[in-house]
């Protein structure tokens, strides 16, 4: 699963700091990663035109790189790092900055990658943006530098000095990319429900199958929805009218739905629940999706009662598809696992009993007593 997010190098919200050798690129970047930091967790990486050494003579990992290791790790209880030879594996490179809400980049400036150009005046620095200007692909935003005014009217500019006004404008060209995305909605019917016996989307809490319910629940508050279904589901009566996206990761649970919707529209962020959580109202989604955090994973509910994030009524962002993706190739196909070791934004529910899934016929039957009690409550 690899992201498909127009012009990303590393990260849908990344930002190249570019520009030639003194230009002050480390210095203004600095600057920014101290303002961000305060509110974001920052990511940062380098690029280094030289051949540089990050291991010492003496040194195990260095001996056992001279010894003929072609990648080098070395970890403990605070920190980790991994040297890499292969230059062709930057997707891999990519998947360790999933959980930084956003990325500077120094360097890179050959790249299709968004980038601000640090100006000098120098001749090289004409070249570059003569380079930059010529080709719309280049995704060149602004410049900075000393002067009072910038070398060209049609490329913002900013005095270097100036952070507030470089961080407003980096944030506001963040807020648009992530303000482009849109929620679609995702309905998870697509499991065996064995436990359950019978198909659990088609259980009637509500006056109407559950998977009725929660299209119309989900209609009202999403751009799109889908009801995500096994092949052999899709052309069933029960799900006429309603626009379904078949699991192209079978047998993987949850995951494999989820990840078979970002693959269908990957640059959309998914809210997702599960037909076997009858308590959810609109009142829950309007709160998750009013208190959603586009910078990160996810956002979900914590489950306080089970002591972990609720991943099945949660709000999963693009780059999830990366960590979930990881999480399936290693024998883990479990959402949970990935809210649990991910970025997350962790919300504390209107109440722990919104949710309660049920997946038996004894379940069954208590939420059923209890929502038509609640029913009756609120029609009196």
């Amino acid at each position: 699963m690899i992201l498909k997010t127009k012009s990303c190098l590393f990260h849908p919200l990344e930002l190249s700091i570019c520009g030639h050798s003194g230009s002050g690129k480390s210095t203004l970047i600095q600057k920014l990663i101290k303002k961000f930091s305060s509110n974001l967790n920052v990511g940062y990486i380098k690029h280094d035109a030289h051949k540089f050494e990050m291991d010492k003579d003496g040194k195990d990992t260095y001996m056992a790189r001279e010894a003929g290791a072609s990648n080098i790790a070395i970890s403990s209880s605070q920190k980790s790092a991994l040297i890499l030879n292969d230059q062709n594996e930057r997707i891999l490179f990519a998947q360790n900055f999933i959980d930084s809400d956003v990325v500077f980049i120094e360097g890179y400036k050959d790249s299709l990658c968004h980038k601000v150009l640090m100006w000098t005046g120098s001749v090289d620095d004409h070249n570059l943006l003569k380079k930059y200007l010529s080709e719309d692909k280049q995704q060149l935003l602004a410049i900075v530098g000393t002067d009072l005014s910038g070398p060209v009217e049609s490329i913002p500019y900013f005095n270097r000095n100036n952070i507030q006004d470089i961080y407003d404008f980096i944030t506001g060209f963040w807020e648009n990319i992530i303000s482009s995305r849109p929620i679609y909605g995702l309905i998870l019917g697509g499991g065996h429900s064995t436990r359950m016996g019978q198909d659990k989307s088609q259980i009637i809490y509500h006056g109407k199958s559950q998977v009725d319910h929660l299209y119309e629940l989900l209609e009202k508050m999403t751009e799109k929805t889908y009801l995500s279904c096994r092949e052999e589901q899709t052309n069933s009566t029960e799900v006429k009218g309603i626009a379904t996206i078949k699991d192209r990761f079978v047998d993987f649970g949850p995951t494999g739905g989820i990840l078979s919707a970002f693959n269908k529209h990957p640059n959309a962020a998914w809210l997702v629940l599960a037909c076997d959580m009858p308590f959810i109202n609109a009142q829950v989604i309007n709160d998750l999706l009013k208190k959603r955090n586009p910078y990160r994973v996810a956002t979900c509910f914590y489950n306080e009662e089970r002591k972990w994030p609720e991943p099945l009524c949660a709000i999963y962002e693009p780059k999830a598809a990366l960590k979930l993706g990881q999480y399936l190739a290693l024998g883990k196909p479990c959402p949970r696992k990935v809210l649990m070791n991910s970025h997350i934004e962790s919300l504390k529910p209107i109440s722990q009993s919104f949710l309660g899934n049920v997946n038996t016929p004894g379940e069954f039957q208590e939420a059923y007593t209890q929502i038509q009690k609640e029913s009756e409550l609120y029609e009196d």
